[in-house]
């Protein structure tokens, strides 16, 4: 399975030459991550990225983070600074004419790297760094406050996290059938196969509790109803009762039905979850997984298979205990 869905770059042209020039002279560009496409989770694998490729470099980093449609709300809601300059967008075609290297792909950092020459380095080096990135990044206090305690109060680092996105992507689907390289729509997660997991587990341990991050109202009033306090959520505000079937068939920038800021504390509460189930073709638990070392799992229509982020990077941190956990990193 392709790891999330489609990223776009227009900043990957010319961009090993650079690098060969940054090499060869010595002298030291900047980067620049310009996030104008796609939401919170394919952002954040793209900056991790970039970000890695100006430390590889030993070069300036800068941030411009467009509060658009695609993810209404500024990076400084969300989070605290980065280590790096957060630009407008008047600024970039400076960065660019001094040699700069800009980019505004939303791909994984295992793609920036490799369209990037790895930042001159080692692929290993490269990805260590990305996913050091991705752990060094920072909520605003206000939204870490919120993600320690409802994590602690309802213990998730021993149970399974479910990420069940079914609003624009649906949608999306459709229109990636036979179009983009590696998805298969007969692969397009179903609510029953969610639905049965949760039942099987409910069987098998009567006590079990399991956290739901959606966005949808419609998903979360059905799991609620069905498996009562089996089922944790985090108390959110959705934007609108019918937004959910608007984002079923309405196509362009994703209609988000929650303010970004409970995206952000459901990626964070993901990633304290022991185990993840996410959607297919999505990368918001692959990418939460890695902060901690969650199994991470997807459900492949109605079947929960493995996800290959885990076992793709494990190797990269087998000899570290995860926080919490004394065990070896599952990343």
């Amino acid at each position: 399975m392709r790891e999330g869905g489609p990223g776009r770059d227009g900043g990957a042209a010319g961009a090993v030459s650079c690098v060969a020039a940054t090499m060869s002279t010595g002298t030291t560009p900047s980067v620049v991550y310009w996030a104008r496409y796609a939401g919170l989770a394919n952002r954040l694998r793209a900056l991790v990225g970039y970000k890695a490729l100006a430390d590889l470099l030993e070069c300036p980093f800068y941030l411009c983070w467009e509060n658009n449609a695609h993810c209404p709300a500024a990076f400084e809601e969300l989070f605290v600074p980065y280590g790096s300059e957060v630009i407008p967008r008047d600024r970039i075609a400076a960065q660019r004419s001094a040699g700069g290297i800009v980019g505004d792909t939303s791909d994984w950092f295992t793609q920036i790297g490799k369209q990037h020459d790895f930042g001159g380095t080692t692929r290993d080096r490269f990805l260590r760094r990305s996913i050091d990135n991705l752990k060094s990044l920072s909520l605003r206090p206000e939204l870490a406050r919120a993600v320690d305690q409802f994590a602690g109060a309802h213990q998730l680092s021993d149970r399974t996290g479910l990420h069940i996105r079914y609003t624009d992507n649906v949608a999306a689907h459709r229109r990636w059938a036979g179009k983009i390289r590696g998805f298969e729509h007969e692969n397009a997660s179903r609510l029953e196969g969610f639905e049965a997991y949760v039942s099987r587990e409910i069987d098998a341990s009567s006590d079990v509790r399991i956290f739901l991050a959606t966005d949808n109202p419609g998903v979360e009033r059905r799991f609620r109803r069905r498996f009562g306090n089996h089922i944790i959520t985090y108390p959110k505000t959705y934007q609108g009762t019918l937004s959910w079937w608007i984002g079923r068939f309405r196509s362009g920038p994703a209609f988000r039905t929650t303010p970004m800021s409970y995206a952000a504390i459901e990626f964070y509460l993901l990633a304290r979850c022991r185990k993840l189930i996410g959607t297919y073709f999505s990368s918001f638990a692959q990418l939460a997984c890695l902060i901690h070392g969650a199994e991470i799992y997807h459900m492949s229509g109605i079947e929960v298979r493995e996800t290959r982020t885990g076992a793709k990077f494990r190797y990269l941190y087998e000899n570290e205990p995860v926080p919490g956990t004394g065990g070896a990193a599952g990343v």
